[in-house]
């Protein structure tokens, strides 16, 4: 069940991925290049987005479905700080994934929208990086005296 979480979610942000990269460099640049008032690069920005946001979405759930499960396997077998860590881990990598697909658009559309959303992302990292902050610690002190 949790190879099928992965994979699906694998596959959703690739498809987000893709509908990003063509949105970023094919259609945004060439809305921008029609003379008419007002833009229509906001408004291509803005479709993208709603397609993206849905794949994103569901991608985001089933990586998190993954985490759980990664986390509640190591924690059977009795990983307790390993678990953390991997669930630290994965959680920063999917809040960077997501920001790195859903900002720029978002500052297309309107820039102060675009500045807090990034505020967001980076207070949600600030957030899941201070939880974890004490088994990170722990480990890299553990590292430094060994």
């Amino acid at each position: 069940m949790s190879a099928k979480e992965l994979t699906k979610s694998f596959v959703d942000f690739s498809i987000a991925f893709l509908l990003w990269l063509f949105s970023i460099f094919i259609f945004i640049p060439l809305a921008k290049l029609i003379p008419i008032t007002p833009p229509l690069y906001p408004i291509v920005s803005f479709i993208v987005l709603v397609s993206i946001i849905s794949v994103v979405y569901k991608a985001s759930l089933n990586m998190l479905k993954f985490i759980n499960w990664i986390v509640g396997y190591l924690e059977k077998k009795k990983k307790i700080e390993k678990a953390k860590l991997v669930q630290f881990v994965l959680l920063e990598i999917l809040i960077i994934v997501d920001s790195i697909l859903l900002i720029p658009l978002t500052w297309l559309i309107s820039p102060v929208f675009g500045g807090i959303l990034l505020i967001i992302a980076l207070f949600l990292a600030i957030i899941v990086f201070s939880m974890y902050s004490s088994t990170i610690a722990e480990k890299i002190v553990g590292k430094l005296i060994d």
